[in-house]
């Protein structure tokens, strides 16, 4: 059988001609009543998340402008959020623009459907990302990436700004509570300073010492010195603690003051590679690779059957 393969394929060659040949006709008549499809695209890459801090330092020696692999994940998801495809269907239309009843009850779900199947984003391997969308208005294609990108960089910079502001009222609360702290220190050592009498806990002590030399049986030195001793050690404690919380005060108020200087500065999102433009070619259907592909296919398939029917014909299937 192997051997009488070539001569019947040759054989029956004006067979397999035909049926490709007319295989490729209808395949280009049916590709020639399909749309054709343009596909527009826009790349950018992600802002380092040092840059979007409050307070930049630029003497930082990791600084850097471009995220990295979770910012691009981020902007990934945004980009496929339901909340930017939403934005989309509403500012182009698009429940119209394909051809979708409104009024059906599953309308909604039909657009996100067909906006899924025609709009992208994936990361490059440059780790830039890019969104694009097939559509059969070249322009319109453009304009929809376009927007959506720019629906992005709003969506990244609003997050950045309410980091920013939950971070000063954090920041703010936490102030507050220390001021309040330092306040009851600050009352329960004046009072104690007035209970003990202690007026300087540095040089007090020599004070009273150089009094005692000179009035060693003196009752009121003696008191005034006892409650001295009793008292010195608790103010000085709570000088101490008064110390650091208003160093610690002084360097949140700081902080403060620089957050706030920066809670409105305009701060940029994206890195935009390359904006979309109108697309001049078509993406699809690519039709003269889909005809020779299917008269191949057709060609193949039609010399199989034909071997296939002479090695029945040559099969005995008679019956002892």
């Amino acid at each position: 059988m192997e051997d009488n393969i070539i001569p019947i394929l040759w054989n029956n060659k004006k067979v397999i001609i035909v049926i490709t040949f007319l295989t490729m006709i209808l395949s280009a008549i049916v590709l020639l009543l399909m749309p054709n499809y343009y596909k527009a695209s826009t790349t950018f890459y992600p802002v380092s998340e040092s840059l979007q801090k409050p307070i930049v330092d630029v003497y930082d020696q990791q600084l850097s402008f471009y995220g990295n692999d979770n910012d691009v994940d981020r902007l990934l998801s945004i980009a496929q959020s339901n909340e930017i495809k939403s934005a989309l269907i509403s500012k182009f239309d698009l429940m119209n623009h394909y051809d979708i009843d409104v009024e059906h009850k599953m309308s909604q779900l039909k657009v996100r459907k067909k906006l899924a199947k025609l709009y992208t984003s994936q990361k490059t391997q440059f780790d830039a990302v890019v969104i694009a969308i097939e559509d059969q208005d070249p322009q319109l294609a453009a304009d929809i990436v376009n927007y959506a990108r720019e629906l992005i960089e709003k969506k990244i910079i609003s997050m950045t700004a309410n980091a920013r502001n939950e971070l000063v009222k954090s920041l703010e609360d936490e102030s507050s509570v220390k001021r309040r702290e330092l306040d009851a220190i600050t009352t329960k050592i004046k009072d104690l300073r007035m209970k003990y009498g202690i007026y300087d806990t540095q040089s007090q002590a020599e004070s009273l010492a150089t009094l005692e030399s000179k009035n060693p049986n003196g009752s009121q030195i003696k008191k005034r010195i006892n409650n001295y001793t009793q008292g010195v050690s608790i103010v000085k404690q709570l000088e101490t603690q008064q110390e650091e919380l208003t160093k610690i005060l002084t360097y949140d108020q700081n902080q403060l003051n620089k957050l706030k200087a920066n809670q409105n500065r305009t701060s940029k999102g994206l890195h935009i590679i390359e904006i979309a433009e109108k697309p001049l070619e078509k993406f699809r259907p690519k039709r003269s690779l889909i005809v020779l592909g299917m008269g191949l296919l057709s060609g193949f398939f039609s010399g199989l059957l034909l071997l296939i029917r002479k090695s029945l014909n040559q099969l005995d299937f008679s019956i002892d």
